[in-house]
């Protein structure tokens, strides 16, 4: 769509689109939920319960839900992480592809397309479902195109038709004309132009920037590089919604609920301290002192002329005289605490701990088994499959955000020469830790599992292990690859393997240990030395005993 002037001014008086204001407060709650904020504009008051002192001091004490988000949605940062990402991309001139390749590996910004992806779209596809993710361009000669993350508080209007955009009208801001006049400017791009402009008394003018001769740029793309940061259809507004959409009532009872636990805590969770009254060290119990000077009777300082005593010492003991015949012993409840009600305090953890799981099954299917052996150093997922699931489908939203944001730096930097993109990212999702996948492979060895079962196992630990460096995790890959029958011993051999075969084994373990194997190496040419080094040591075949 490309704006006239009289549409632009309509726009900028009232925007087309009516839910932007709605999306604007949805997008401040789920940032407060996600990066904490003013908690207190989100906790009511309890009516006929506390008065507006008491809600004061709630407010102040009670804390956001960004800790618990943050260990909620940690299995949604699994899809950068997954192996098998791949990019394709088709340009005609192979200089411009290379030189393309190389800022999607390093933006403006110094970090790829990836890790661009990761660290801004991450957060909006949780925080600002409505927010877009937007193509701009660096001046000069051949500028680069780079992706920049646009908050819903900062778009005016836009309209989308099928997820294409039509138009996006930013706030750019108020600025001041001829030095004397404020006016609110909008930053208007539609798949025309991108340019600066104002209602003066009903007329739309363009602002022009300090030092500029016009703030309209006729860029000519035929489309509007911009995308938004969720695919989750609202139904209601045509909008989109946030990845936390089914839990964040919940969430609300959930920052109230623990509002309400801190307060508790705050004012009950002190024991008191009680005794038997004893009389004041200072007066000895007659509230009152008498000046050397005067000899006149004055209150005792120290009880303030109560006679008992009031402040304690560590030194401090409460003599208690030997009862006489008929007399009860009172020993030893002379002293002790007045505890906090327990009860009350554990059943408020218990709640919290309750919508914790129902919000963290809402999500993702399932929930994590408290009840699992110490030695794993971690909590195993009742149902594994159900997350799997869940991130395949983020991972496709994000594989194609990334695409339509590749395609778009593409076509605004290499115009015909550039064709298509096509982004994938890796579905082998690494949901358990190596501790865990470890003991599965232990626990289907000793089950006798099919060696494809154990070799899928086996990798899934040695990715879990090294996801973070790829070189090393390579290595260890071309290691288990190279080594013979490597699920089994030398005495699980013996009576079932030849002595040829057992002996390629033994000889594996020595190449390894003396030999300095740089496992980096291509993995045929590894190959090619470990054979030779069996061909140059295979001994005569011996008789099997003669290995025990």
């Amino acid at each position: 769509m490309i704006l006239d002037n009289d549409q632009i001014l309509e726009l900028i008086k009232k925007p087309s689109n009516a839910n932007i204001k709605q999306w604007q407060e949805e997008h401040t709650v789920l940032d407060l939920y996600y990066n904490g904020g003013d908690v207190a504009s989100q906790l009511e008051q309890v009516q006929n319960y506390e008065n507006a002192s008491q809600k004061s001091l709630r407010d102040k004490i009670a804390r956001s839900t960004k800790d618990f988000l943050s260990n909620l949605l940690n299995p949604k940062n699994k899809i950068f992480s997954a192996s098998g990402y791949n990019v394709d991309i088709e340009i005609s001139s192979q200089t411009a592809l290379t030189n393309f390749k190389e800022h999607l590996d390093k933006l403006p910004e110094g970090i790829s397309i990836t890790k661009w992806m990761e660290t801004y779209w991450n957060e909006a596809y949780v925080t600002d479902p409505n927010g877009v993710c937007f193509i701009e361009v660096e001046n000069g000669q051949n500028p680069k195109a780079y992706p920049t993350y646009k908050s819903i508080l900062t778009v005016h209007d836009y309209s989308l038709k099928w997820g294409v955009f039509d138009y996006v009208i930013f706030n750019y801001g108020k600025v001041l004309i001829d030095d004397k006049k404020e006016v609110k400017v909008y930053r208007v791009f539609d798949e025309q132009k991108d340019g600066l402009y104002y209602n003066d008394k009903e007329q739309l003018k363009e602002y022009i920037e300090p030092n500029k001769e016009t703030s309209i740029i006729n860029h000519n793309y035929g489309f509007v590089p911009a995308v938004l940061c969720s695919d989750i259809i609202d139904k209601k507004t045509n909008g989109r919604k946030s990845f936390i959409n089914k839990i964040d009532e919940v969430l609300k009872e959930y920052m109230r609920d623990s509002s309400v636990h801190s307060i508790y805590k705050f004012l009950h969770g002190f024991p008191i301290f009680w005794r038997l009254t004893s009389k004041c060290t200072t007066c000895l119990g007659t509230g009152k002192i008498t000046k050397k000077e005067t000899q006149e009777k004055t209150k005792c300082p120290t009880c303030y002329g109560t006679g008992q005593k009031v402040t304690n010492d560590v030194s401090d003991s409460i003599n208690i005289p030997i009862p006489k015949d008929g007399q009860p012993k009172i020993t030893p409840d002379v002293a002790g605490y007045v505890q906090p009600d327990l009860e009350t305090w554990q059943k408020q953890l218990d709640e919290l701990n309750e919508m914790r799981k129902e919000m963290h099954f809402a999500l993702w299917g399932t929930y994590t088994n408290e009840n699992v052996k110490a030695e794993t150093a971690t909590a195993r997922f009742i149902d594994e499959q159900p997350i799997q699931e869940t991130l395949k489908n983020i991972s496709t939203t994000a594989e194609n955000i990334e695409q339509k944001l590749t395609e778009f730096q593409g076509k605004i930097m290499y115009k015909d020469l550039f064709k298509k993109a096509s982004v994938r990212y890796g579905k082998r999702f690494l949901i358990e830790t190596p501790d865990v996948l470890w003991e599965k492979y232990l626990h289907a060895k000793d089950k006798q599992s099919p060696i494809s079962t154990l070799d899928y196992l086996y990798k899934q630990f040695l990715m879990a292990e090294y996801h973070n460096d790829n070189a090393m995790m390579q290595s260890k890959l071309n290691e288990f690859n190279l080594e013979p029958y490597p699920h089994y011993s030398l005495e699980d051999l013996q009576g079932i393997a030849s002595i040829k075969q057992i002996q390629r084994k033994l000889l594996f373990c020595e190449w390894n240990s003396l030999q300095e194997v740089d496992y980096s190496n291509d993995f045929n040419k590894l190959k090619d030395d470990f054979d030779k080094y069996v061909n140059d040591n295979l001994e005569i075949p011996l008789e099997a005993s003669q290995l025990n």
